[in-house]
């Protein structure tokens, strides 16, 4: 009595299954996924976004703020300040600034030797500083410019997407045009609390200009005295 074989279809898939390699899901396929997620969970994906940057800047606010300005610039060819932004001196810059001065920047388009600049530092701790360096060099093949701190004299590059701005003016503090502009951005108890201390910094630093230094931050401390409150 002959008999005809049935196939096995259990052991057909099970081998089909082993000839078949795992499927790899690689770093790139995991993001795609997180990001595909952000986008179904609301038409209004701006603010997904936001609560997510938020969530992540709770641990690591300084990146978050470092990428979406790189974001911003490399993408789109935007800067944070489209023309430029003012800021006031809270401290000293030889050659350049003391504290309570305004000072004006423009955005980075054309940098030369000399060009006092506002750059971001990542500190050892992964946190961001804001700085003041000079110009010394910039290259032409990816913009970045070499720098020298005005304080410790010391040189470093820093990556164009680092600059903030290049200053454009310095408007002296208690001068006709500090006094008509100043008090729209800070008040008397900020810049006494800032010269005071500027003034216990510097009279326990070792510069060479130490007296200039100390004299012209005692000077702008009697000033502000003469001011009316």
């Amino acid at each position: 009595m002959s008999s005809t074989s049935q196939p096995d279809n259990n052991n057909n898939n099970s081998q089909e299954a082993a000839a078949s390699p795992p499927l790899i899901i690689t770093k790139k396929d995991k993001i795609a996924a997180v990001a595909d997620e952000i986008i179904s969970l609301d038409k209004n994906i701006g603010n997904t976004l936001i609560e997510v940057l938020k969530r992540v800047a709770a641990s690591d606010r300084s990146h978050v703020y470092w990428t979406c300005k790189k974001y911003l610039q490399d993408d789109y060819g935007l800067l944070i300040a489209d023309s430029g932004h003012v800021g006031i001196s809270d401290r000293y810059i030889p050659n350049l600034m003391f504290p309570g001065d305004i000072i004006i920047y423009t955005v980075v388009d054309m940098l030369c030797t000399g060009d006092y600049i506002q750059v971001l530092q990542m500190t050892d701790v992964k946190d961001l500083v804001v700085e003041h360096v000079r110009v010394t060099k910039v290259s032409i093949i990816d913009g970045a410019v070499n720098v020298e701190d005005p304080l410790s004299g010391s040189t470093y590059n820093v990556a164009k997407h680092n600059v903030i701005g290049k200053v454009v003016k310095v408007i002296t503090a208690f001068s006709q045009e500090w006094e008509n502009v100043f008090y729209e951005f800070k008040d008397r108890k900020w810049l006494l609390t800032t010269l005071k201390k500027n003034l216990d910094l510097y009279r326990n630093t070792c510069y060479s200009n130490q007296r200039q230094i100390v004299s012209e931050i005692e000077r702008r401390l009697s000033k502000l005295k003469e001011e009316p409150r």
